[in-house]
């Protein structure tokens, strides 16, 4: 079907209109976001109750990571297949279940299996939400706008750091889990009545509809210029997870894959799962370790903001090589703190300091950036299973953090961990310095020709 007249296309067209479904896409990351949150304040509490050992512990956060990888691993397929919005649906209403079913106090037994099939939903979500964001994004805040999924992950985890902070002097850790619920709802209303991306109907064949959603986002001038892209993009199949692994992507598949997993592999879930507890071990009363946990929150989401203003603008790579730089100097602090085993007066205030910066940089950086990156790197035809990559390499090394860390920090110390996660920081900085690209302006198509071209802009 040919494009309908300009006068037509003009009708359809609301300069907003990309840029709405897009944040309402990114609120799907504000219960993602509590997830992560209600169980580091409801931990000590499940502890108590249930007489959890350190291997227990790292379970019940574990196992939600577990599913999730299993989430991403065909979240992406599943996105191809049903559609971006049909997927998120089912992620916001999988969480408002699953919810609810957490908050039943039968047993750990019956919490480890709920928790899997929340982190089922976390995975798919982490696949589906960013590629949702992408496609209906315009290029020149594309990075801006896939930066508000953090930042609505983050809103997600200061909710839940205060309401447990709230709980706490009741350690009412139902409520901490099971609340999350109502959020989760409301974002399955909220999504229903958007249409899926243009992109996705082109790729169905849906080209009616493809095209009279593009008319919403694009203005009418360039409607027929961006038709013609998605079109040559899409002449070959939809592609597959092996293709990925393809001479031609291979480059693009190791460089996600890579940054995928030194994204989570540096630490960033032992403070966003833990930090009640580190911050007990540093001498904090619980319900103060939890309201420090807050705090951290907030700043973390100020640093958010700090790079979803000046992401289009500075860069894709000084964001990211700023931000991990706080990080190993963090890291180091945290260590030397450890080891010297002075957390009284000012060591505990710099203790504090330490993990707030981390946090920080970690949200500014690699935090922000892992969406952009899992969404640009491959065609469209590959770019769900180029997220799956991403985000399955980002799931297994949390697994590995919320598993161990605990243990580690009971076996080994403070300082040895918090030293391991400064090295893992600093081949993170050297990795972004040497290999990523600055895509900062540029449309998905030059960006799928940048790896194309073996890692060349010039070609």
């Amino acid at each position: 079907m040919g494009l309908q007249t300009t006068a037509r296309a003009e009708k359809h067209y609301s300069p907003k209109f990309g840029s709405i479904v897009a944040v309402m896409a990114a609120t799907v990351g504000v219960i993602y976001g509590y997830d992560n949150g209600s169980i580091s304040g409801a931990l000590p509490f499940l502890t108590k109750q249930y007489h959890l050992t350190p291997a227990l512990q790292g379970a019940v956060t574990s196992t939600a990571v577990l599913g999730s990888i299993i989430g991403a691993v065909f979240g992406g397929r599943i996105a191809d297949t049903i559609g971006r919005k049909k997927m998120m649906l089912l992620i916001a209403l999988g969480f408002t279940v699953f919810a609810l079913f957490s908050a039943v106090p039968v047993g750990i037994w019956w919490l480890l299996p709920v928790r899997f099939c929340i982190g089922l939903c976390i995975g798919a979500s982490v696949v589906a939400a960013p590629l949702f964001i992408a496609e209906f994004a315009p290029a020149k805040i594309r990075g801006s706008l896939l930066v508000s999924y953090q930042i609505a992950q983050t809103i997600g985890i200061i909710a839940a750091n205060f309401i447990d902070f709230g709980f706490s002097f009741s350690g009412n850790w139902e409520l901490m889990l099971g609340i999350s619920c109502i959020p989760a709802f409301l974002v399955t209303l909220a999504l229903i009545p958007f249409p899926d991306t243009p992109r996705w109907y082109l790729m169905k064949g849906r080209r009616e509809k493809g095209i009279e959603t593009l008319q919403k986002i694009e203005p009418p001038d360039n409607v027929a210029s961006e038709l013609a892209k998605i079109d040559e993009e899409l002449k070959m199949n939809e592609g597959r997870f092996r293709e990925i692994f393809q001479k031609r992507f291979l480059k693009a598949a190791i460089f996600v894959i890579v940054f995928g997993f030194l994204v989570q592999i540096t630490g960033i879930n032992a403070i966003v799962y833990y930090a009640p507890i580190i911050f007990k071990t540093i001498g904090l009363a619980t319900s103060t370790s939890i309201l420090s946990a807050a705090i951290i929150q907030v700043s973390s989401l100020l640093a958010e903001l700090i790079s979803f203003f000046l992401v289009d603008r500075w860069g894709r790579r000084p964001t990211l090589l700023t931000g991990i730089g706080a990080m190993v100097m963090s890291s180091l602090v945290m260590a030397v703190l450890f080891f010297a085993g002075h957390f009284d007066g000012a060591g505990i205030y710099l203790a504090f300091l330490s993990v707030l910066v981390f946090n920080m940089g970690f949200n500014f950086g690699m935090g922000s950036l892992v969406w952009i990156y899992a969404s640009e790197c491959f065609p469209a035809r590959l770019r769900a299973a180029g997220a799956s990559a991403l985000l399955t390499a980002d799931l297994i090394a949390n697994f590995v953090v919320a598993q161990v860390f605990i243990s580690a920090l009971h076996a080994f110390g403070g300082g040895w961990t918090f030293f391991v996660f400064m090295i893992l920081s600093l081949a993170a900085w050297f990795f972004i310095f040497i290999l990523a690209p600055e895509t900062k302006g540029r449309s998905l198509e030059e960006i799928h020709n940048y790896w194309d071209n073996g890692g060349s802009w010039n070609k």
